[in-house]
């Protein structure tokens, strides 16, 4: 009955079924967006049956939303169905319970397209759920168990769909249960480690991306000081994790990332805790950009070295004589070089060799 009404499982004389029979009701593939969204609630009524709840039944699950693949792929109804799957399921009585998991992301990769498409419906379903948040939090401010379950499955499975959306994730971390903080953290953690967009050498400052990488790395180093003790653990576990990818943020350092760290070593009560700030400090010792030799002498010396370097650079008056000659001088030749740079390329000579690429002196 349900392959009847939802796919249009039609049977020729010859006893051959003709599954997902919807995809042939139109060419061009072009249906009324009520009649595919029709299609669609059918699928998830039923699919919000308690029968779903058992681990007996995955497999009938599965099955029931394969019929909406044709919808995805033959109709562009991608991004309608995944907020169509998001408000539905938050009204599913089996996933308010404590034992429960959430199937529907693992679901969305078998009735879209891989690549774009599946990226594409996951995204959309983050930032629909970024949508129901209220706008303010308040003491008494916990959101729904499938809205946490959901984050949490998007957290282990698609942590870089979270990239797109620092802002809303941010916002979502005002809000209890603590699961939830935790698993839009850990999906920051997965990316700042793992994403290599957010490599050191392509975060910038004036980058596209520096914002997203700063709302990450401040919201890891704020919840440090979570409420919950259980977040704090969390989140040095997650400190633990980039110190070991060698990914720690020197603008996180330059805001108090160490004091807040040896902070949590003075005050936490849990021995873990406190094992795993010291763990922090000891590997950013070890892997940290100084290398594992602090010599307390090379490194006044060095420090010592660039206060003087500062100072002289401080003296330097562009209207001193000295300074005014070195000026007229390359003003003199910086239009010879210009061209000179131009030239090599739009000519791309400095890849065929570097010993002659000016012709002559740029100053005569």
């Amino acid at each position: 009955m349900i392959d009847f009404i939802c796919c249009l499982n039609i049977s020729r004389g010859n006893g051959e079924v003709i599954e997902n029979a919807i995809q042939f009701l139109s060419r061009p593939p072009r249906l009324n967006t009520e009649l595919l969204r029709c299609f669609s609630t059918i699928i998830l009524k039923f699919a919000s049956h308690p029968r779903f709840s058992k681990k007996t039944a995955k497999d009938d699950l599965a099955k029931l939303f394969t019929h909406l693949r044709p919808l995805c792929v033959g109709f562009d109804f991608a991004n309608s169905l995944a907020e169509e799957i998001v408000d539905a399921t938050m009204k599913y009585n089996y996933l308010k319970d404590a034992r429960s998991d959430y199937p529907f992301v693992d679901l969305v990769e078998k009735i879209s397209e891989p690549g774009r498409m599946h990226e594409q419906m996951l995204s959309v379903m983050l930032l629909r759920l970024w949508r129901l948040l209220p706008r303010e939090s308040s003491a008494t401010s916990s959101l729904a168990r499938p809205y946490v379950l959901l984050v949490q499955k998007l957290s282990q499975r698609a942590p870089e769909v979270f990239l797109d959306h620092c802002t809303q994730a941010a916002h979502a971390l005002n809000f209890d249960p603590p699961a939830l903080r935790t698993a839009i953290l850990e999906a920051f953690c997965h990316n700042i480690c793992n994403n290599e967009v957010l490599a050191p050498s392509h975060v910038r400052p004036g980058s596209s991306i520096y914002t997203s990488y700063t709302i990450m790395t401040d919201c890891l180093r704020d919840f440090l000081e979570d409420t919950n003790p259980q977040v704090r653990l969390n989140v040095l576990n997650f400190w633990v994790h980039i110190a070991n990818a060698r990914r720690v943020p020197f603008d996180s350092l330059k805001k108090g990332l160490f004091n807040s760290i040896t902070e949590r070593l003075k005050t936490e009560k849990s021995a873990a805790a406190r094992k795993l700030a010291m763990q922090f400090l000891v590997l950013y010792l070890l892997l940290g950009p100084y290398g594992k030799e602090l010599s307390f002498d090379s490194l006044s010396e060095a420090c010592s070295n660039l206060a003087n370097f500062i100072k002289r650079i401080e003296v330097i008056d562009p209207e001193r004589p000295g300074v005014t000659v070195i000026m007229e001088r390359f003003n003199t030749f910086v239009n010879r070089m210009r061209q000179t740079l131009k030239r090599v390329i739009e000519t791309k000579k400095y890849e065929e060799n570097s010993d002659d690429l000016v012709d002559a002196p740029l100053e005569k």
